[in-house]
């Protein structure tokens, strides 16, 4: 059999069959993708509070309809943020109600990432943008957006003026 018979049925395959071919996520660590913000060439508010956006309506995926994996099906709302730009020490931290950002959801195959609820408080690394709403991207798999609890903003505190050890081991 070609190369290009055999990938021609692994498509297939994964087309017909999505939940045979579940994504597979790594777990998400708050301290790796803080080490990844500050060893980013892009610059990342780091905010704790409430996000306010309409939720994203896609098309259920269908495999008969052959939606597979073409095309970009990233989509983007404008929504608000409540809460605080954080620093390592709280007296420091910046007060923000109704601060514009950009959501934008991304999709691998049929599985994508989701506005983030208004009523949950979380930890977002957002991008700044020069002269642009600043943006969270969330994916389908889960990073850069945590759930907010005491102990994860501690541990963020802790971290953003000096290296730590992620909880996970890094590939």
């Amino acid at each position: 059999m070609s190369f290009r018979a055999l990938l021609s049925l692994t498509l297939a395959g994964l087309l017909l069959a999505p939940s045979a071919s579940a994504l597979s996520c790594m777990a998400p660590d708050l301290v790796s993708d803080l080490n990844k913000a500050k060893a980013s060439e892009k610059t990342y508010y780091v905010l704790v509070g409430t996000f306010n956006a309409p939720q994203i309506k896609r098309e259920q995926f269908d495999p008969r309809k052959n939606q597979g994996f073409s095309g970009d099906r990233s989509q983007s709302v404008r929504g608000r943020f409540t809460g605080v730009s954080i620093g390592a020490d709280p007296r420091a931290d910046g007060r923000l109600n109704n601060f514009p950002v950009t959501i934008t959801t991304g999709c691998a195959a049929s599985w994508c990432g989701q506005v983030p609820p208004s009523d949950y408080e979380f930890i977002a690394f957002v991008e700044a943008k020069d002269g642009a709403r600043p943006v969270l991207t969330v994916g389908p798999c889960p990073s850069m957006l945590y759930r907010a609890s005491p102990e994860r903003v501690r541990k963020l505190r802790q971290c953003l003026d000096k290296d730590c050890e992620p909880s996970r081991p890094q590939y």
